[in-house]
């Protein structure tokens, strides 16, 4: 948990919104790259894919609480 603040008080002060995509491609890439813009394809399909996970999970969790 303390790594995932970090990424996203760094990703704010470095003008990013700390959002799944951001954060995860900074987990994957690294802090620097995201921030340059240098990460790697790898890194932003990795981004890509954990943004669907979490999307999924959102959508399952209200449908799940609206029963």
């Amino acid at each position: 948990m303390q790594h995932y603040n970090w990424l996203c008080e760094r990703l704010v002060k470095n003008g990013l919104e700390p959002s799944v995509y951001n954060v995860a491609l900074a987990w994957n890439a690294g802090l620097h790259a995201t921030v340059r813009g240098r990460a790697p394809r790898r890194s932003h399909d990795y981004a890509m894919r954990v943004g669907n996970i979490a999307s999924d999970l959102h959508i399952r969790t209200q449908a799940i609480a609206s029963r």
